[in-house]
């Protein structure tokens, strides 16, 4: 993740991203990039709010909104840039193996969940 970066979005907006995607998403996540490490903001979370603030303050960037549905027994997802790193060169490589990542965890769980 670069250090570099366009201004951010407040909580309060990233936090409404988040619930639109949890509109239309069965599993919805802000994800927050660290230099080392990913870290999420579920939607179902009964402390987003307070978590996304913990994140951020700790140096956390609200980078994307992760979205996961399973249709016909296959997990789908989207990951979506936040406005501000739409344009950032970097982010769409970070988000695919973020992507690759979060499902092949999902599908370890989906499988370990369904035996």
């Amino acid at each position: 993740m670069s250090a570099d970066g366009p201004a951010e979005l407040t909580e309060d907006e990233c936090l409404r991203e988040l619930s639109k995607e949890a509109e239309r998403a069965e599993f919805a996540a802000l994800v927050i990039g660290f230099a080392r490490e990913t870290r999420f903001v579920w939607n179902g979370s009964p402390d987003a709010a307070e978590r996304l603030s913990q994140l951020v303050s700790g140096g956390g960037k609200a980078l994307a909104v992760l979205g996961v549905n399973i249709v016909a027994n296959a997990l789908i997802y989207r990951l979506e840039p936040l406005s501000p790193y739409d344009a950032q060169e970097w982010v769409r490589p970070y988000l695919a193996v973020v992507g690759e990542t979060v499902m092949e965890n999902f599908k370890r769980r989906w499988e370990n969940a369904r035996n």
